[in-house]
């Protein structure tokens, strides 16, 4: 592509702000805007409500995503498919709640040229003021009340629940030196790495709270995600089928089973199942 011969209309800028005029209108701004080697995306933003637009001549079309923005800027990996979720696909979005808003898509054209992206960023402001006017218009709860009636996978979950152990466990090893009983009937103790008393609960800034617990430790993740698990002799964290489902269900996947999970968790390569349904990290 030789940007510098595309006549304005046909700029990916302009042709943002000519689709997507009813948002600018009622004062979203253009959040983050990025060109690559073979397309060019956008983040329209405005609190905490946030539309990716992604054109890609590779694939040869435009996408978009829905964000839920974190104090007003994207949070990290939101690309990612994680639970909760963070950022939704508007053509999911779309099947679910407004089917027909989709039927031209199969009409539009192939992206051969700057001029094809114009179309596909109508059609996708459509299908937006179809399904998320609320959202739109400061709904904050819209964004879950849809997440919860999207589909979620148990794979999907898996590693959402390592996303967060990782994240948690990293937290607990930067302030905390080892998790130690004082005696063989003393309760489970974390040390901080500048030393003094051990504690049993407290904060994570940024996550939530932890509590130990016999060998482990549950943690109350600022989500509403519910993080358990227990060390194990060779100090690796390990959790069985049960702290799946647990995790589940605190981050809106009801419908998934342990057995489920379990099966899930058996095809993650960072994972090793010690003893039936019950699994240790071994790798990051």
């Amino acid at each position: 592509m030789v940007r510098f011969l595309v006549p304005r209309e046909d700029r990916w800028p302009a042709q943002v702000q000519e689709a997507f005029a009813f948002l600018f209108d009622r004062g979203f701004v253009v959040l983050d805007r990025s060109t690559y080697r073979l397309g060019e995306s956008s983040v329209i933003a405005k609190s905490n409500a946030g539309v990716a637009l992604d054109a890609d001549f590779d694939a040869q079309l435009v996408s978009a995503r829905l964000i839920r923005l974190q104090d007003g800027s994207r949070p990290d990996r939101w690309w990612e498919n994680r639970t909760p979720r963070c950022s939704m696909d508007l053509g999911e979005v779309a099947r679910v709640l407004a089917p027909e808003s989709r039927q031209v898509q199969g009409e539009l054209p192939r992206l051969r040229a700057e001029a094809d992206r114009a179309p596909h960023l109508r059609f996708w402001a459509s299908v937006l003021r179809a399904v998320a006017s609320p959202w739109l218009e400061g709904d904050e709860r819209w964004f879950d009340r849809t997440a919860q009636l999207l589909p979620t996978t148990p794979g999907v979950v898996v590693a959402a629940f390592l996303r967060d152990l990782f994240a948690c466990t990293e937290a607990l090893r930067a302030r905390f030196s080892r998790a130690q009983r004082l005696g063989p009937t003393e309760p489970l103790l974390l040390f901080p790495v500048e030393g003094g008393p051990g504690v049993r609960f407290g904060h994570l800034d940024g996550l939530g709270e932890f509590n130990l617990h016999g060998r482990g430790c549950l943690l109350e993740l600022r989500s509403g995600a519910v993080v358990d698990f227990d060390w194990d002799d060779q100090s690796r964290e390990v959790f069985d089928g049960w702290r799946l489902q647990q995790y589940a269900r605190s981050t809106g996947a009801h419908h998934l089973s342990g057995p489920v999970l379990v099966e899930a968790a058996r095809a993650d390569a960072r994972l090793q199942e010690t003893r039936e349904s019950w699994f240790a990290v071994v790798a990051r």
